[in-house]
């Protein structure tokens, strides 16, 4: 390739680039004069108490950029924008709750506040995993202060920031760790993608001891509807470079959907028993009834007991995680486009 026809095809990436810019951030711009002539229209109302919204988080000129960035990050996935006006699919419910839809703070996202949303009628059916350490600084507790044994090492403010380590700990673990730490710490999570919720409290790091000596622990994640089941994925998290993740999608009945997720290894069948199956499903339900739409992330322990993991509100940070069809049908079981009933 000649200099001049190398020059030519930067400036082509180049005007693309600016141009494919330009255009979504006018459909940011459009998606927001929208709502503000919508009748009712979020931005003539106040959420209550203790609630706020992305168009309440972020500046004007923030929640442009962050919404194109959200358009874009759509558009790279799947081809096209999203409907953040009139939203239809699950997908599209998501990106629009993220900035409209009132998000009970500081609870929300919060990994140490996992409990204030348990309702009385599921005490002693649930458990939350045993937080033994949490604080804001990267220092880690010394040895002597935990018993020997397996954690997982996390941080409250965000996903993928999670290590399971082995205590007691040897200084070169401590070191690699605690520099790990002090990377989680500085690093506000979602601000970019309109996941502003995760950056309404600060950020602690937390340890809680391990429920099942399995690894990776297997999470099973209720996708809760109007109330009722309409999804589960059954997660193994990779914990280590270069292994994958395992899932496997089910329906309410636990049956293995037809669709599987095909950018993830498919894990093996589920084995638990009918009954325990039951006591899940009627922990997500009873839950998420609070909810329009909530995700209910819970593991079961080595001594068969339900522990409640996490409440989510932007599954996949609002990507599709599953096909058309299946996200339509997931957005119509999603009445209107609030997140709490």
């Amino acid at each position: 390739m000649s200099r001049l026809s190398a020059a030519a095809t930067r400036w082509l990436r180049t005007l693309k680039r600016t141009l494919a810019a330009r255009i979504t951030r006018y459909q940011a711009r459009r998606i927001l004069r929208a709502m503000e002539r919508a009748s009712p229209s979020p931005f003539a109302t106040v959420p209550a108490e203790g609630y706020q919204r992305g168009i309440d988080f972020y500046s004007r000129q923030e929640l442009i950029a962050t919404l194109q960035n959200v358009l874009a990050t759509y558009r790279t996935a799947c081809g096209r924008f999203p409907n953040l006006v009139s939203p239809q699919l699950y997908s599209e419910k998501v990106n629009h709750a993220k900035f409209f839809a009132p998000i009970k703070v500081p609870a929300s996202g919060n990994k140490l506040l996992t409990a204030h949303f348990l309702p009385p009628a599921l005490e002693g059916r649930v458990s939350l995993p045993e937080v033994v350490w949490h604080d804001q600084q990267p220092a880690l507790p010394a040895n002597e202060s935990l018993a020997p044994g397996d954690y997982y090492l996390k941080a409250s403010h965000g996903s993928g920031m999670v290590k399971k380590v082995s205590f007691p700990l040897d200084a070169m673990q401590r070191k690699v760790l605690e520099a790990t730490c002090q990377q989680w710490l500085s690093r506000p999570y979602g601000l970019e993608q309109g996941e502003w919720w995760y950056n309404a409290f600060p950020p602690h790091l937390l340890l809680e001891r391990s429920v099942s000596a399995r690894t990776p622990s297997i999470s099973l994640l209720f996708y809760v509807l109007g109330g009722d089941v309409a999804l589960i994925t059954v997660f193994a998290k990779a914990l280590s470079p270069g292994v994958p993740n395992r899932r496997l999608l089910l329906d309410g009945s636990f049956q293995a959907h037809a669709e599987q997720d095909p950018e993830e290894m498919r894990l093996g069948d589920l084995d638990l028993s009918e009954p325990l199956k039951q006591r899940c499903l009627e922990v997500a339900r009873t839950l998420g009834a609070q909810f329009r739409s909530v995700r209910i992330d819970l593991m079961v322990g080595d001594d068969e007991r339900i522990y409640l993991n996490e409440v989510t509100f932007s599954p996949n940070a609002g990507l599709p995680f599953v096909g058309r069809e299946l996200d339509r049908r997931l957005g119509s079981l999603w009445q209107g486009a609030g997140l709490w009933r």
